[in-house]
């Protein structure tokens, strides 16, 4: 806290320098008014405060202090300044989802190294006290951040570590990972990926099966960037489509809506066509393309013969 002086007559109240409009307190007396308002600068511990509860209002998170908190005021709730379990020390925020913890952030002033502070984290996922209500020990959701900069770690993973991530996760996105986890163990991205359904071969090129599954064998070793080189006419377009379809998450719930549980791709209609709801069989529209690229080949034909000949 500072002084700032402040002349006031009558009631024109003159101020010398700026003050921050929260927390004044003030005393008056004939003459003389004296103004108490907190420093205008903010350390960079507490301006990475501010910007990660500035990010995680953004994200639909209810951000509280502890002494005032309510975890039933929203499914997302954040309460900063949380104590743990002795020896474990206090959270810098611990997140509640649906009235149930379920993640902790480590707040680090701008500037720093996060993954230094991974451990810490871990540390402070370990330390709810007894009596918080929590669908998983440790809690699962890490982050680090800055405000600027955050990572993120997710013990729902095999083999978790930390990444990069552009800013913290909605209560809703994580309600989703949670429920899925426990209702399915082992259905995050990462854990499928080690564990991917066969290649179907039997359309594809040996290129195409060398690229897919070295491919997938990256993807499973948790490197995330991965360059696939084919030359002319290798036919990456057919394969890049490949590797999109069997990277596709489908919910058990969509599994369930399609037709005897079928992956296959369908067909879809242009809506911009007059009677689009009466179109003809796929068979027979692949058959009339057949019927037409057949058509037009003879033409090439006849034109090349005709060429030749001259």
């Amino acid at each position: 806290m500072r002084t700032v002086g402040v002349s006031a007559f009558g009631s024109s109240v003159c101020a010398r320098s700026r003050l921050v409009t929260d927390t004044i307190s003030y005393f008056s007396s004939s003459s003389l008014w004296v103004i108490i308002a907190p420093s205008m600068s903010l350390t960079p511990e507490e301006q990475a405060r501010q910007n990660i509860d500035a990010l995680l209002a953004t994200g639909g998170w209810i951000v509280q202090d502890r002494h005032a908190a309510d975890i039933t005021t929203g499914r997302g709730v954040a309460i900063r300044e949380f104590p743990l379990r002795s020896g474990f020390g206090e959270a810098d925020y611990l997140l509640f989802v649906d009235g149930a913890a379920a993640g902790v952030i480590e707040a680090k002033k701008e500037g720093g190294t996060l993954t230094g502070f991974e451990g810490q984290t871990a540390k402070y996922s370990e330390g709810l006290p007894p009596g918080i209500p929590a669908p998983r020990h440790p809690l699962p959701f890490l982050y680090q951040s800055t405000g600027i900069e955050t990572r993120f770690t997710s013990l729902l993973d095999p083999d978790a570590r930390s990444r990069n991530v552009f800013a913290f996760h909605r209560p809703e996105t994580l309600a989703d990972w949670l429920q899925d986890e426990l209702q399915h163990p082992g259905t995050t991205l990462r854990a499928q990926l080690r564990h991917l359904p066969p290649l179907a071969k039997d359309k594809l090129r040996p290129a195409q099966i060398t690229a897919i599954e070295n491919l997938e064998v990256s993807l499973a070793d948790q490197r995330p960037r991965a360059l696939i080189q084919m030359a002319s006419g290798g036919g990456k377009t057919y394969t890049a489509c490949n590797v999109a379809y069997r990277l596709h998450v489908f919910s058990y719930d969509e599994l369930i809506k399609r037709d005897k549980v079928s992956l296959d791709i369908f067909w879809l209609k242009d809506d911009s066509l007059e009677d689009s709801a009466n179109l003809p069989d796929p068979d027979v529209i692949a058959g009339e393309i057949a019927e037409d690229l057949q058509a037009a080949l003879d033409q090439f034909l006849q034109i090349a013969a005709e060429l030749k000949s001259k």
